[in-house]
């Protein structure tokens, strides 16, 4: 028994640390954010955005939250500053006539979109087969969107670009203005110029920002080689970059649309090393509710028992649950009671002269009291040989006169044995039936 013991005692404790294990492994990962796409707001490296978003719940009276909704609900039903960061160039050019509604209707109530690319290297421009390809996956992107919504079946499955929705299109910079030749050769030239995470050198020149109300120009780490063109009248020129616009900006109804080619300039590095607030204080804008989307990074929330028991922070009643579940499986795998064997002093005696006649005797005397017998014997018969006595005895029975008479059998009456005995006078010998004349 006690190496049984040692045995679970060992193998619980061997569980227990492995939980442990698996549990800090994820909580790191977690804590650390690089299991998030660049630019995501959960992400605490230099990559993510997640100074960013802690900084804005610190000011007063502004709320700030994530999207994590790809019904969007939320910007049908909400207004303020919804940033979409880290979204790739060619995603424009794949966008859902659902989702481009929702965002038109989202900036036409007064609120404010920021689109924030995620940087181009060098040279990175899309050629015609990599468009090809982007444009299947942004097809069957909008038809899983499109599908997991019964009520909208029936709405068109075809893509709609922002680019020429919108009036402007994003181009690669330094593609255009040097040939592979040239980048080949200025490569060769400092082979030990550091690189940045999107492939761009990490020297590059800042882009010149010039805000509005503003006459001065300022300077901002610019990680990315796209500039857009093309542009429509109603944009407005931000900032630039070797004389190309990186962040434009326009009016759509009551509310406005920000376009940046990059950025890095909203991320956990650049407000470490180059942080720049009065840009992001203009990119949020005059909203104190500021959204941050992650359903484009393929982040959602799935509805389910432990995202509700999360948010209402049941996590103390699921532990006791477990607990309780824990002790009812100990309890029913284990005796508390030592077995007789190892009983100090066990002995099997028999005794002499008892049989289950008289154990059943000795039950019915401690149970049912003497004036009680009679009756409860004739509610047993009656459920069981009793419900139907026309084919089992010789003549019918008076049920009141039965009852009659086993009420007789109160304190002082009669002995309960001579009743008994004028009942069975009374319901007559049984005799045995066949099956035939029970039928």
């Amino acid at each position: 028994m006690l190496g049984r013991n040692l045995l679970v005692a060992t193998f619980l404790l061997l569980l227990g640390l492995f939980s442990y294990g698996v549990i800090a492994l994820l909580e790191s990962r977690f804590e650390a954010g690089d299991m998030y796409a660049p630019y995501s707001s959960l992400r605490s490296d230099p990559l993510g955005l997640k100074a960013f978003y802690e900084s804005l719940e610190q000011l007063p009276g502004t709320q700030v939250r994530r999207n994590l909704d790809p019904s969007g609900r939320l910007v049908q039903e909400e207004t303020g500053t919804l940033i979409i960061a880290g979204i790739r160039g060619y995603e424009l050019r794949f966008v859902s006539p659902q989702e481009v509604r929702q965002m038109e209707q989202f900036v036409g109530r007064g609120g404010r979109l920021a689109i924030l690319l995620y940087p181009l290297p060098l040279g990175r421009a899309l050629s015609s087969e990599e468009a090809s390809d982007q444009q299947t996956a942004g097809d069957q992107k909008s038809k899983t969107k499109e599908e997991s919504e019964s009520s909208r079946k029936e709405q068109s499955k075809s893509v709609v670009s922002l680019e020429q929705r919108w009036g402007f299109e994003i181009a690669a910079a330094r593609a255009e203005a040097r040939s592979a030749e040239t980048r080949k050769d200025s490569t060769k030239e400092a082979p030990d110029q550091p690189m940045d995470r999107s492939g761009s050198p990490a020297s590059s020149p800042p882009a010149r920002v010039r805000l509005p109300g503003q006459s001065e120009t300022r300077d901002v780490g610019w990680h990315s080689h796209a500039f857009f063109r093309k542009l429509d009248p109603a944009w407005r020129i931000i900032g630039e970059d070797e004389g190309k616009p990186v962040l434009i900006e326009r009016s759509l109804g009551a509310g406005s649309l920000v376009l940046s080619g990059d950025s890095y300039f909203a991320s956990n590095e650049a407000l470490w090393k180059d942080r720049q607030p009065a840009l992001l204080a203009w990119l949020v804008g005059t909203s104190r509710q500021v959204f941050f989307d992650e359903t484009h990074f393929g982040i959602q929330e799935s509805p389910g028992v432990m995202n509700l028991a999360r948010r209402y922070r049941l996590h103390g009643l699921l532990a006791g649950v477990a607990v309780l579940v824990g002790l009812f499986v100990w309890r029913s795998t284990t005796s508390f009671l030592p077995p007789l064997s190892e009983a100090p002093g066990a002995s099997f005696r028999v005794r002499a002269g008892r049989d289950t006649s008289a154990g059943l005797s000795s039950l019915l005397r401690r149970t049912i009291p003497s004036h009680k017998v009679v009756k409860v014997c004739l509610e047993e018969w009656k459920r069981s040989a009793g419900y139907d006595p026309r084919p089992f005895h010789r003549q019918a029975v008076d049920w009141d006169e039965l009852e009659a008479q086993a009420a007789q059998t109160l304190p002082g009456k009669p002995d309960p044995a001579a009743v008994y005995r004028k009942l069975c006078t009374l319901i007559g010998p049984v005799r045995s039936t066949t099956k035939a004349e029970r039928s």
